[in-house]
């Protein structure tokens, strides 16, 4: 994986989440009729929410937005292979409506990455753990299991914190 960065901090976003988060916020349920009811989600201000959100922490974080990395999961995660109940609880609760659309724009983005049998936070682990690199990153995810990673963190609505070699060390 290769990533250039302008000044040397990126970001690392866990974009499954804030798509997830920004297009669930814009859904509505509308009733069509006695009993007939449908869901729709205005997918241009889902997209507005998701570049806000990204924009907001990158004036916060001072980081170009070309140094942020929009990281997706494989629907084929191999995790499922190996352990089928992973994740076991979503089974049947549907992505908000126009999900797969919004994703495959966002992917577009020439730093945005999607491997087979990788999970967003995966790829998020290895931008931030890479031996020898030069560049700071940031991680923006809610994904608790991140907190193995050591540096500095961000999510909605809070501050920047930072997770020391210990902290990560306690949490594994």
């Amino acid at each position: 994986v290769k990533f250039q960065t302008i000044e040397g901090r990126m970001l690392a976003v866990d974009s499954d989440m804030v798509l997830f988060r920004k297009a669930a916020k814009t859904e509505v349920e509308v009733e069509l009729d006695h009993w007939v009811w449908t869901r729709h989600t205005d997918c241009r201000e889902a997209m507005d929410l998701y570049w806000q959100q990204i924009h907001q922490w990158c004036d916060e974080l001072n980081i170009d937005p070309v140094n942020v990395a929009h990281c997706f999961s494989a629907k084929s995660a191999w995790r499922h292979r190996i352990y089928p109940p992973y994740k076991y609880n979503r089974k049947g609760k549907p992505k908000p409506i126009g999900f797969g659309a919004m994703r495959k724009e966002i992917l577009e983005q020439p730093n945005a990455f999607c491997f087979n049998e990788i999970e967003a936070d995966d790829v998020i682990g290895m931008f931030s753990t890479m031996p020898d690199s030069q560049t700071d990153v940031i991680v923006a995810s809610g994904d608790k299991d991140l907190k193995q990673i050591p540096g500095w963190h961000v999510w909605e609505d809070t501050d920047p914190y930072f997770v020391t070699y210990e902290d990560a060390e306690r949490f594994t």
